[in-house]
């Protein structure tokens, strides 16, 4: 089992509800993250190995990384590769679920011909998705959900990925709040320790941990948000949901690596904030 890098991100906000995207670039390494948009990463050249919940696959030209929605992954180098990715948010998925239900598909696609075919289609949407309309991009999901299920095996979508899913969703609306693994369980009906082993399994980090990160990150929004400029740090860290600033000091330094000093420094120098 392959440990991912500490600091997880949620790019819940990164998403929006209309996301749709097709991306050219080499393969860098990148941070583990995860969201509900289905990713699909087709590789035109070279190799690089991924991590997918907890999975270490590797893929080559030719073949596909299918991300399912709420999967944990992380891109790792190994060389020179170059992708076309799709980012596609669930509502342009809406067909294909109503017909199929919630379900997924295997990490890495291997068959040649009907990923050339995908690839094709990425190419010719890639061109146009700065025009197009977003019934345009629904008939790309579309076709693109038409090939995967007329090619390649699907399942159920995983009980414990749906129940995650909504567990992130309840700690970014009520990271405010006095989050604990006891509340959030019994909220739920589920037993803290399945909620800890989910957590732990999928996610990679302590429960305590990712809901600081959380905060640490809504904080940091908020330090570079215009609206905030006349709150001083500590308001923010106790708007935020800390009952305590050495927890916020602590959780920011894991979470970026330094303490917010420098950054708040930066914001006042700039009259963009106030001093604590």
């Amino acid at each position: 089992m392959y440990e991912c890098i500490p600091g997880v991100l949620y790019e819940k906000f990164r998403d929006g509800e209309q996301l749709f995207e097709i991306k050219k670039h080499p393969v860098k390494n990148y941070y583990p993250h995860f969201h509900y948009a289905t990713e699909i990463c087709f590789v035109k050249s070279g190799q690089f190995e991924a991590v997918i919940n907890g999975e270490r696959v590797s893929v080559g030209a030719g073949d596909i990384l299918f991300i399912n929605p709420g999967e944990l992954h992380q891109y790792i180098e190994t060389g020179e590769c170059d992708v076309v990715i799709a980012i596609i948010s669930e509502i342009y998925s809406s067909d294909f679920v109503t017909e199929f239900g919630q379900v997924s598909f295997d990490h890495v696609l291997r068959t040649k011909e009907v990923n050339a075919k995908i690839y094709t289609l990425m190419e010719e949407f890639y061109e146009t998705q700065s025009q197009n309309y977003f019934l345009e991009n629904k008939i790309f999901a579309d076709k693109l959900y038409s090939f995967l299920i007329r090619n390649y095996q699907f399942k159920e979508r995983d009980t414990s990925t749906k129940l995650l899913n909504k567990i992130l969703d309840y700690i970014y609306e009520k990271y405010k709040e006095d989050l604990t693994i006891e509340n959030v369980a019994r909220h739920f009906s589920y037993s803290k320790v399945t909620i800890s082993k989910l957590f732990q399994q999928k996610v990679r980090v302590d429960f305590r941990v990712f809901v600081n990160d959380v905060r640490a990150d809504m904080v940091r929004r908020m330090m570079n948000d215009p609206r905030y400029a006349d709150w001083q740090l500590l308001q923010l860290v106790e708007e935020c949901g800390f009952n305590s600033v050495a927890t916020f000091y602590r959780s920011y330094k894991r979470r970026y690596g330094e303490l917010p000093t420098a950054e708040r420094a930066k914001l006042i120098s700039s009259g963009t904030a106030k001093e604590m």
